[in-house]
């Protein structure tokens, strides 16, 4: 995670996480970013492995299907998961 896209309407809010490429992950839910920076920064950490536990699960999901197409079906996950 290079940097973070803010809610639009709700400036304190962080919605997503960009790579140093430029892909965009979305998080579940926004992480409120008010009082203390210790407090948010951990939510914000807690809320990035959730987020890439979520797409890993997803992804093992579909690697276990006989008819996933690697080739067509690996474009849409986003390449931020990586060892």
């Amino acid at each position: 995670m290079t940097s973070v896209d803010f809610d639009e309407k709700k400036t304190d809010v962080i919605v997503a996480m960009k790579s140093d490429l430029g892909e965009r992950v979305a998080f579940e839910k926004g992480v409120q970013c008010t009082g203390g920076v210790e407090f948010w920064l951990n939510n914000l950490l807690q809320m990035v492995r959730d987020t890439v536990k979520n797409v890993i699960a997803v992804q093992s999901q579909c690697f276990v299907d006989p008819d996933y197409d690697f080739i067509v079906g690996f474009q849409p996950f986003c390449g931020q998961v990586k060892e």
